[in-house]
């Protein structure tokens, strides 16, 4: 069951990741509205040339040549539409042939680079541009463009379209704006809206108010964003994809080492498939007690934060990103495929390939001819899943089968510190305070499982 689900959280992950490649691709129609601004004016442009003039240096425009209208956003929407309306028009207008071409992607910036450095500036190819778009680049340092409204003629002015931040009429966590940043400082808010591109300036927008007012997960762990994917990994995706996204975000240079160390602390734990599944329904065979064992686990390693976080925020109150985002790129190559499916394969192979190395461990010790006084105890160690199976045979009551089952399922198993041992090595992570902080999330596990029980 282990290999399966590592096998589909594979593959969920090569199609996420085969996604962020294609990062400058829209994720839905073109809109002129953007929320991150006052007002949006839909402005119509051409590249402008110190040496030549914007009307062309053929002498009888616009006879020569059709003129072309380059629209940033995709077809069927908002922006599409105001270019074909723009350019019928025009036609009218000039007696000449008037087309609009959709290249959409990056919010707007594919089209408006494409009429920098691959349009001649003779006056037959015009753009439309969303002022909130070009002025949001002095807010994204990280993702600096290289040209701004001073690189075209504008031309003039076709639409004013004001954004606005909106909200359900019977809301009642706020009333007003301030209201609602005074909310947001405390409480994760999810931003909508109908043009979220990456490198827009609606996405850009959401960025600078989870910057401002932070995220759930950073206020409680005092992770950096970029760290809070580790966080989630770590949680729902077993052992040990939390180690390596957290060694995968300190390598790309996304979090510091500092914070990788205290992610590995807390973020590498049983995913809640596995603690169902195995530890309830096939382990303990009791229904009731399925929340309290989901809560437990996931509680355990959570207070163990609390006290390791100390030795490394060193009195910040949380850890910063040390870069914004991933997403560099406009579009997907086959060699990104390849290096997907490669690092998919490599994690489940070693992940796979260690699960079989320590069942026959296991196997090779209840086969020996004597019984070694204590080895019997702590084969569980060994491997959680065979681990699991070994003390359900053992019998035990309840009182004492609970506590055990808890604080293996949390520790792992040295199966589980080998695995995470071979994701980590390269981030330079030491594997023995890893060992230490697991130990003591394993206590407090079979300790809240005790006491549930006297509770109960």
């Amino acid at each position: 069951m282990k290999r399966r689900f590592a096998f589909v959280l594979a593959m969920l992950m090569l199609f996420a990741l085969c996604l962020s490649a294609c990062g400058g691709a829209p994720s839905g129609s073109g809109n002129t509205g953007a929320a991150s601004s006052g007002a949006s004016g839909g402005t119509s442009g051409s590249a402008s040339d110190s040496g030549t003039s914007s009307s062309g240096g053929t002498g009888d425009w616009p006879n020569a040549q059709p003129i072309k209208i380059i629209c940033g956003f995709s077809a069927g929407g908002s922006s599409d539409l105001m270019c074909r309306i723009f350019a019928e028009a025009l036609s009218k207008e000039l007696g000449q042939t008037v087309i609009v071409e959709n290249m959409p992607g990056s919010g707007g910036f594919v089209a408006w680079s494409e009429m920098l450095k691959n349009v001649k500036p003779d006056g037959y190819t015009l753009t439309t541009m969303n002022s909130p778009g070009i002025a949001i680049c002095k807010e994204q340092p990280e993702n600096p463009r290289d040209f701004n409204f001073t690189d075209y003629d504008l031309l003039g002015n076709h639409v004013s379209d004001y954004g606005t931040i909106c909200w359900k009429t019977d809301e009642t966590r706020w009333t007003d704006f301030n209201s609602l940043v005074e909310y947001a400082r405390d409480h994760e808010l999810l931003y909508g809206t109908s043009q979220m591109t990456i490198g827009g300036d609606d996405y850009a927008f959401a960025e600078m108010i989870n910057a401002a007012f932070g995220t759930f997960l950073t206020h409680v762990f005092g992770v950096s964003p970029n760290g809070s994917f580790a966080v989630v990994t770590g949680f729902l995706c077993g052992y040990p994809m939390g180690a390596k996204t957290a060694a995968d975000l300190t390598e790309a240079g996304y979090i510091s080492p500092e914070e990788g160390r205290y992610l590995l602390s807390f973020c590498n734990n049983s995913s809640p498939v596995f603690i169902l599944n195995y530890v309830v329904w096939k382990t303990l065979e009791t229904d009731a007690l399925l929340i309290p064992t989901l809560l437990i686990l996931i509680l355990s390693p959570v207070l163990v934060s609390f006290i390791t976080r100390k030795s490394f925020l060193h009195k910040k109150e949380a850890f910063h990103n040390l870069k914004k985002n991933g997403f560099t790129k406009s579009a997907w190559s086959f060699q990104e495929i390849d290096r997907c499916i490669m690092d998919s394969f490599e994690t489940l192979v070693k992940v796979g390939g260690y699960i079989i190395l320590f069942s026959v461990f296991l196997s090779l010790f209840e086969a020996l001819p004597v019984i070694i006084p204590g080895v019997s105890a702590l084969l569980p160690l060994l491997e959680v899943t065979n681990g699991l199976s070994l003390l359900r045979e053992m019998q035990f009551p309840l009182q004492l089968l609970y506590p055990a089952v808890l604080g293996l399922t949390s520790f792992g198993g040295f199966c589980a510190a080998a695995q995470t041992q071979c994701m980590v090595h390269k981030a330079g992570f030491p594997i023995l305070p890893y060992l230490t902080q697991k130990l003591a999330a394993a206590l407090t596990a079979s300790l809240m499982g005790s006491l549930y029980l006297y509770l109960r």
